[in-house]
């Protein structure tokens, strides 16, 4: 997990700040499912004709959708 954030560290620690101050982890959460959805976009992208199991990884694409607002 690590990895995924590495590059939105700076995000990550506000949203955890955030989640301090608020009492409210909502927006950690969304930027973690932004973080995962973003990933698994490159994952498709990268894998499109090599992915066997591109089905089930759509399928979550389009369970997250782009309503994600951080």
């Amino acid at each position: 997990m690590e990895e995924l954030i590495q590059s939105r560290q700076k995000e990550y620690y506000e949203a955890l700040g955030a989640v301090d101050r608020q009492a409210d982890s909502a927006g950690f959460v969304e930027l973690m499912l932004e973080i995962i959805r973003d990933n698994l976009l490159e994952i498709t992208v990268v894998g499109r004709n090599t992915d066997q199991d591109g089905g089930s990884v759509n399928q979550l694409l389009s369970v997250l959708g782009d309503n994600i607002n951080f």
